[in-house]
């Protein structure tokens, strides 16, 4: 059996807090500082991310999905949900800039338990867990290409 199709199988058997933490765990390796579950509110609404990581003015904003299988149709209004959330958390940042001088900008991220057929949707990466490791090793290279908020 493929290492990879094993591995979906044991993350299928993962709740979703144990996704989210093992990709917390997958950035901090990469030197990544994380907050999990952050909450802020934004004129008067609240939102929520699953996993905000921050290395050296790079801001990831990361929405962990379980999912046992992937409909096209809800790739693309998770990640158009995901991104107004991201949005927001950009909106915060340059609201509050004195607090946040060093971050320059803020990409959205997908990250899911299977290996979905669509890799990108408006620029956003969907991103298996078992291919986070070389997302994160190689996303200096082609993060001009995502989608991304400046702050």
């Amino acid at each position: 059996m493929n290492a990879g199709i094993e591995l979906e199988l044991i993350l299928n058997s993962f709740g979703w807090s144990d996704v989210e933490e093992l990709v917390s765990e997958i950035t901090i390796k990469h030197g990544f500082q994380v907050n999990r579950n952050y909450r802020f509110k934004l004129d008067n609404k609240r939102y929520e991310i699953d996993i905000v990581a921050v290395r050296r003015g790079l801001v990831l904003s990361i929405d962990c999905k379980r999912w046992r299988r992937i409909p096209p149709s809800s790739v693309k209004r998770i990640v158009e949900k995901h991104l107004a959330r991201t949005k927001a958390l950009a909106e915060k940042i340059i609201r509050e800039k004195r607090l946040h001088k060093d971050l320059k900008e803020v990409i959205p991220v997908v990250i899911t338990t299977l290996h979905p057929r669509v890799k990108f949707y408006l620029n956003v990466p969907i991103v298996p867990v078992r291919m986070l490791n070389n997302f994160l090793l190689e996303l200096d290279i082609y993060k001009d290409e995502l989608m991304k908020f400046k702050v």
